[in-house]
């Protein structure tokens, strides 16, 4: 049989585990809302600029963040891809079957414009980057096809 001590003791281990849950819930309460993907493309690039163009092929790997209503894209390597858009960025042009992102930067002396399309059901990715300096212009465009890696299970 059990006493009034061990059920005390019990209560109060209890207790306290249960709050460390609910801190810890209410610390990582924005990472439970968001998803990340990690996709590893087969891709073939087109540098361009007024004196040259250099084309290859890489494989890239592709982060996606959705986090609420912002979306962040970036690569890992060259080239690199970074796209992010949020309430303040409108250009979320992606659907249940696309993602889909602009984004248009102006400075002073840098004009870039970027844009990535991501079919969710074939895989197949295109990138398109402008970038405009004092007149000097840089383009780079990707596609090919990426599939997801899954993060859950090691290779080895």
């Amino acid at each position: 049989m059990m006493n009034i001590l061990d059920l005390v003791s019990k209560e109060k281990v209890g207790n306290s585990l249960m709050k460390k849950i609910i801190l810890f819930l209410l610390l990582t309460s924005s990472s439970v809302y968001s998803t990340e993907i990690k996709l590893q493309c087969k891709v073939e690039v087109t540098e361009t600029s007024k004196t040259s163009e250099n084309k290859y092929s890489k494989n890239l790997m592709i982060n996606i963040k959705e986090e609420g209503s912002g979306k962040l894209i970036t690569s890992q390597g060259e080239p690199s891809i970074t796209i992010l858009t949020n309430k303040n960025i409108p250009q979320d042009l992606s659907d249940e079957n696309n993602w889909n992102l602009i984004n248009t930067t102006k400075t002073k002396d840098v004009q870039w414009s970027r844009e990535i399309n991501i079919n969710r059901n074939n895989g197949f990715i295109t990138y398109n980057s402008i970038m405009n300096f004092e007149g000097s212009i840089q383009v780079t465009s990707i596609e090919g096809y990426c599939s997801k890696i899954d993060t859950t299970k090691k290779k080895f």
